[in-house]
């Protein structure tokens, strides 16, 4: 637990949060990830639920076939449209994958040393 926490209002700007940011010490690089894994707009949403477990993540950019970000992929956006059982030209998710991939990414992460493949 971090006892001293800073938090912005929702009608702070980007700027004043970045200034709050570098007074307090905390820099985009303590909270930004450099190993981003994401998914191209042609994926599977299945395929996206994979990643997201695999790499224990809520969202993926989703990247064009330069790597740029042409949008963002986010473990809402598939619950919300998932389906309970199959329907008529339905392909998408069902609760239960967007639960299996919920409950990957929420799991404990084992010691580096104990983990298995």
């Amino acid at each position: 637990m971090t006892p001293d926490v800073w938090t912005c209002s929702p009608q702070d700007d980007l700027a004043s949060a970045g200034r709050v940011m570098t007074q307090i010490g905390c820099g985009v690089r303590r909270v930004m990830r450099t190993d981003v894994h994401g998914c191209r707009p042609g994926d599977t949403v299945q395929t996206s639920l994979q990643l997201m477990a695999r790499y224990r993540v809520r969202r993926l950019p989703v990247l064009d076939p330069q790597g740029r970000a042409v949008g963002i992929l986010s473990l809402d956006d598939v619950a919300l449209n998932a389906r309970a059982m199959a329907a008529k030209d339905f392909d998408g998710p069902f609760f239960f994958d967007v639960a299996r991939a919920l409950q990957a990414i929420c799991e404990p992460a084992l010691p580096a040393q104990r983990r298995s493949h």
